[in-house]
């Protein structure tokens, strides 16, 4: 029986489009984040734990739908990018 959502999933490889009225939303593994950000893939894991992101100032934005299943919207992703560089940049500043 087919349910609204297979009719939003498209695969795309790697990666998965949730398709909507306003666009498309690309989810990436913890694989893709990690080669997106060029560091090993412990370190997403490791980000998106629980308990990192309680303790961060700048929580890694994760979508789970099970404890197993972690996924990350890569406009998201960018967001993040660019606040913790601009973090970065005005602590480097207040030095």
């Amino acid at each position: 029986m087919r349910t609204p959502l297979d009719d939003l999933i498209v695969s795309c490889g790697f990666f998965c489009c949730l398709g909507s009225r306003k666009g498309k939303v690309e989810l990436l593994t913890a694989n893709d984040v990690a080669q997106l950000l060029k560091v090993k893939v412990g370190v997403i894991r490791e980000l998106s734990r629980s308990r990192t992101q309680r303790n961060s100032a700048h929580p890694l934005p994760v979508v789970k739908f099970s404890k197993k299943c972690t996924r990350y919207i890569r406009a998201d992703i960018e967001r993040w990018i660019s606040e913790v560089a601009q973090s970065s940049q005005a602590a480097n500043e207040r030095e």
